[in-house]
């Protein structure tokens, strides 16, 4: 079984060189099925036809304020120490 990482190098190295990384030649470099590379190749594209249709959520911004946010998450100590700070009690 081929993880999502080696379907996604897959469709790539034939999209890059669809001449040299023919369906024969993915298949026995990855020692799987010829059916099975090209399933991985049109399931990827149809994939990629899907991505491609999605409308960007709020169009009117920057694409760079489009990116998720990774704040850090307040430790357990730090949630702990804040509560009392604030004289909360959390329900759960």
């Amino acid at each position: 079984m081929l993880n999502e990482k080696t379907k996604d190098e897959i469709y790539e190295l034939h999209i890059k060189d669809p001449q040299f990384w023919t369906v024969r030649k993915l298949a026995h470099e990855y020692d799987t099925e010829m059916e099975r590379i090209e399933a991985i190749l049109v399931l990827k594209k149809m994939e990629q036809d899907k991505v491609a249709q999605v409308p960007p959520l709020f169009p009117s911004l920057h694409p760079s304020l489009t990116l998720p946010l990774s704040l850090p998450l307040p430790t357990d100590h730090a949630l702990h120490v804040g509560c009392r700070w604030m004289n909360w009690t959390p329900l759960c």
